[in-house]
């Protein structure tokens, strides 16, 4: 009976060790004097989600029935209330071996004055249009174009004679940000000590609901974020 409790013991206390060593290994490590946040975001259906949407018109129900609520795929981070200087988002037109180009990524976000770069590496000119940005552009093969001045807001990015797939769609929104990966998760640094607001942008759906914390210097808080879309609507 001692042995077996003393193999419970040990088992138990090498759970718990695992435990604590798996937390630790998913708590980001500080930065000194500014605040962190990270946590996952997920996609959430949701009967009469009505605080989800606003502005978006046809767009806040399109492609419902296709959305996979377990795979994100993509998702911004990013908190309108802290100021930090990012490096501009980068487009790049792509060609193919049958003389059609797309867009990479497909996906992406800026903030207004961080702006954004287009390189066209592609072997012929590319004409790029941005519809609710008023701006169109022809671009030779190697050149690239930058944009320092955008509106706050949904963009999408074309080419001209290209299929829409072959787009980009773009969120514009001022403040620090980060791209989530697959699986939701994010790691927000550089958020000076303060109250911020934090929100979730999907480009199949209108942002999130905001979330408000307190972070302190050094501070590292977990935040999960939810999307969620009117299913019943549908």
């Amino acid at each position: 009976m001692r042995g077996t409790r003393a193999v419970f013991r040990a088992g138990w206390g090498v759970a718990l060790l695992l435990g604590l060593v798996c937390a630790c290994a998913q708590t980001p490590v500080p930065d000194a004097g500014m605040g962190t946040v990270w946590g996952y975001v997920t996609l959430v259906p949701t009967d009469g989600a009505s605080g989800a949407g606003g502005g978006y018109g046809d767009r806040r129900l399109a492609n419902v029935k296709r959305v996979d609520y377990s795979q994100l795929k993509y998702a911004v981070v990013y908190a309108p209330t802290a100021q930090r200087a990012d490096a501009p988002l980068e487009l790049r037109i792509e060609g193919d071996a049958d003389g059609g180009a797309c867009l990479k990524p497909a996906f992406g976000a800026t903030a207004p004055k961080t702006g954004l770069r287009i390189t066209n590496t592609s072997a012929s000119e590319r004409i790029v249009s941005m519809p609710e940005q008023a701006w169109m552009r022809k671009l030779a093969p190697g050149e690239t174009v930058s944009l320092e001045s955008l509106d706050e807001g949904e963009v999408s990015v074309y080419l001209l004679g290209q299929p829409a797939s072959a787009s980009a769609r773009l969120w514009i929104a001022p403040g620090a940000r980060v791209d989530a990966g697959s699986s939701g998760r994010f790691t927000l640094r550089g958020l000076s000590p303060g109250r911020h607001e934090i929100r979730a942008w999907h480009p199949r759906m209108p942002p999130g609901r905001p979330v408000m914390i307190d972070i302190g210097e050094g501070d590292v808080q977990r935040v999960d974020l939810e999307i969620a879309i009117d299913w019943s609507a549908r």
